[in-house]
């Protein structure tokens, strides 16, 4: 775990483990419980990586026959939940890095009613195309998180 109290001394608003997620519960706990201590923002990517272990494309219904495993939308689900439980049981600030999934998107939506102090970024990407779009090999749409349903980002 970093120096986050020198960083919060040295100006720093946020904290962030870019697009790797913190797998270990505890040490997110112990991340998000020293951050609270100084008043500076922890962003997480909810995305369990057991799930999405060399995955390159959506888990969705559209999938490409011979093409790249997909990331089932349950891997996103699964760690924002661990995450909201962890916000609430610390008290501490969370900005959600990239939701993609109408049920990670349900599930901040219940976190936020609860008053959870959470955040959530989603990119223009994901808002533009979906699954559709990665068809017939165009790995320009081949983007991290993977495009998802059509459903998805319509929320």
């Amino acid at each position: 775990m970093a120096e986050i109290g020198l960083m919060a001394e040295a100006g720093c608003l946020y904290i962030s483990d870019a697009d790797r997620p913190i797998v270990d519960s505890k040490v997110l706990r112990r991340v998000l419980a020293y951050a609270k201590a100084f008043g500076v923002l922890v962003a997480h990517r909810p995305a369990d990586p057991w799930l999405s272990a060399g995955a390159a494309a959506s888990g969705g219904r559209v999938r490409l026959a011979d093409g790249p495993a997909g990331v089932p939308a349950i891997a996103e689900k699964i760690m924002l939940e661990r995450d909201l439980a962890l916000v609430e049981l610390t008290g501490a600030a969370l900005l959600v890095d990239q939701l993609t999934t109408a049920d990670a998107i349900d599930s901040f939506r219940r976190g936020r009613e609860r008053g959870l102090p959470v955040t959530a970024t989603t990119s223009i990407n994901h808002l533009s195309f979906n699954e559709i779009d990665i068809g017939d090999y165009r790995t320009f749409c081949k983007v991290d998180p993977p495009l998802r349903g059509e459903d998805d980002g319509r929320r």
